[in-house]
């Protein structure tokens, strides 16, 4: 289950009982099957090829976003064409991101209460224009999963979008890109069968209010759905608008064609959450709901596959533990429990240091806080930076969190080389509690093997035979995006370089010749040395090749340390021609 709220957007510029005897009994292992992981939300949400398809509707008028079993809540995007689902597959973009919806209906009902998130500032009034500030959306990234829908905004920045619900709240997750512009509108007069009065208050990091659905299938009765949602942060700025009017810094309003927005600085912390509670009685009720759902903020419910925690087991080291059984090592063991855990209360920021045994490639971290643990939300880790390092000594900060109460953080960075991760706690609790806790620190993104180390790193060569031919072009990762993925050289003396950062230990290097990249063979290069340098001057050839006719050469070596290497070509083909031409070197240590 999703738990961890986003920021809302202003809008703007989903037989009785029979005897024991004819019960069949059903094996008692049945109900742990991992069933879940098979549905598809995205069955029924766009055009049916069924000869008798729901009247004026998309395949079977469904809806993708999360709904708890006999949910209150169905919160889905609704998309321009769809009809009267609320959504449709095909449709690229989304108009917002409501909280009610009906399944299988053949005729227009429910979208109440419509959030969007954007950046930028607002200009016309979404009141009469909510339409204008819809969303294109990436289609690739968009995901459904039972309790759980994503879906990237390519419009607002790729602002993501996540999704998860309980029976009668909600949670939404906000990834920003840097700004300080980040909004979330909230439409409270909008729905799928026309517009009507809706009301919302902004008392710092809470909104509050009413709107009046109803139409079902062209009914004329109405009801009353009410509202209560908020946010991990207050505001920077808020305002609502009413009509063509739009009111910065008013904190309340109600009519038709009403609504609010939030803004929010996202140039240090590109997250936001929201929970929101509904009831069909009262704001008190809607806001009593959220209470007894959502009680704390928690992490989404989708689970990424990460693949094998590097961490797990590895050695640790940390600040001075609160006692000698809340070591290091707990927040390495893969035990999630009170009685596990690192505890420090040492004076001013806290670390907690992993040595993943050699180089891997590092593309994420997880850490669990106190109250995945068990323990009370308030002690989650307040503030933190993740660092990495190669050697130990020399570090870089890859993650920076502020003003977190979330149990569980997820952190996907560009995947880096490292050997040593290091968790620097400057806020241990959200209370005012010194202690820090930490249940499990994990590391992700390797295999275990040997690394690329020369991956993306910067790359200088003698000379290129076009500007799309550079020799970074060495060291991107691909082979197959055409005959310009490659370094090409015509000079008289042809040479590559790459700088790998700092100094590592180079075991063997892949060199991915013309063929490999799907050009001539008789270009792939004959003659050729590979050296090292700790120092950029001084160099080392570890490796000396003739004749070679091969589309890709390996080459182990005695491991040595070093941090820069060097290709040396002298016969570049074994034809007349007199082009190198170099689609990857890589460099493993």
């Amino acid at each position: 289950m999703f738990r961890r709220p986003v920021p809302i957007v202003v809008l703007c510029g989903h037989l009785a009982a029979m005897t024991a005897a004819m019960t069949p009994a059903l094996p008692a292992q049945a109900a742990l099957l991992p069933l879940t992981q098979h549905v598809n939300p995205f069955i029924g949400t766009d055009d049916s090829n069924a000869p008798n398809p729901v009247p004026g509707g998309a395949g079977g008028s469904t809806v993708p976003g999360p709904v708890a079993p006999f949910g209150m809540i169905q919160w889905s995007p609704d998309t321009p064409t769809a009809s009267p689902s609320g959504y449709r597959f095909s449709d690229t973009q989304i108009q917002e991101f409501s909280l009610t919806h009906f399944n299988g209906a053949g005729c227009a009902n429910n979208e109440d209460i419509g959030i969007l998130p954007i950046i930028g500032n607002i200009g016309a009034s979404p009141g009469p224009n909510w339409t204008s500030c819809q969303a294109t959306h990436t289609k690739s990234a968009e995901v459904a999963q039972a309790g759980y829908y994503k879906a990237v905004l390519s419009t607002y920045g790729n602002t993501q979008v996540e999704l998860t619900t309980t029976k009668r709240t909600g949670i939404m997750r906000l990834t920003y890109p840097n700004t300080t512009t980040a909004k979330v509108l909230v439409n409270t007069s909008r729905s799928a069968t026309g517009n009507r009065s809706g009301s919302i208050t902004v008392n710092g990091a809470t909104i509050s209010g009413s709107f009046t659905g109803g139409g079902f299938c062209g009914s004329s009765k109405t009801y009353q759905v009410h509202y209560h949602a908020q946010f991990d942060g207050p505001p920077t700025s808020f305002g609502t608008w009413l009509g063509s009017t739009v009111n910065a810094g008013s904190a309340n309003t109600s009519g038709v064609n009403s609504g609010g927005y939030l803004n929010f600085d996202t140039s240090t912390n590109r997250v936001v959450h929201m929970k929101v509670g509904i009831s069909f009685v009262s704001v008190a009720n809607a806001q009593a709901n959220l209470n007894a759902e959502q009680q704390a903020w928690m992490p989404p419910g989708h689970a990424p596959a990460l693949g094998t925690n590097l961490a797990l087991n590895k050695p640790a080291t940390g600040s001075a533990s609160c006692n000698a059984t809340e070591p290091p090592a707990k927040a390495f063991d893969g035990v999630l429990s009170v009685a596990s855990k690192w505890c420090s209360n040492a004076a001013g920021t806290k670390t907690l240091q992993v040595d993943l045994g050699s180089l891997q490639n590092v593309s994420s971290f997880v850490v669990k806080h106190a109250g995945l643990g068990g323990e009370t939300t308030g002690w989650n880790t307040g503030a933190f930076n993740i660092l990495s390092s190669a050697d130990g000594a020399t570090w870089t900060t890859r993650v920076t969190v502020s003003g977190n109460r979330s149990s569980r953080t997820y952190h996907p960075i560009a995947a880096v080389s490292a050997r040593y991760v290091r968790l620097d706690v400057t806020t241990p609790a959200n209370n005012g509690n010194g202690a820090a806790r930490i249940d499990e620190f994990e590391v992700y993104g390797g295999t275990g093997g040997p690394v690329n180390v020369a991956l993306n790193k910067p790359a200088t060569a003698d000379s290129s035979c076009n500007p799309d031919e550079g020799p970074a072009k060495a060291v991107n990762g691909s082979v197959t995006a055409g005959t310009t993925d490659k370094w090409c050289s015509l000079g008289a003396t042809k040479f590559w370089q790459a700088d790998l950062g700092g100094t590592v230990n180079v075991k063997s290097f892949t060199v991915r010749h013309a063929g490999a990249g799907g050009e001539m063979t008789t270009w792939n290069t004959r003659d050729f040395t590979l050296q090292v340098s700790g120092d950029g001057t001084n160099w080392t050839t570890v490796v000396t090749v003739a004749g070679n006719t091969a589309n890709v050469t390996e080459h182990a070596i005695t491991p040595v340390n070093a941090r820069y290497v060097r290709l040396n070509i002298t016969a570049p083909t074994s034809t007349t021609n007199n082009a190198a031409r170099i689609y990857e070197v890589e460099v493993y240590a």
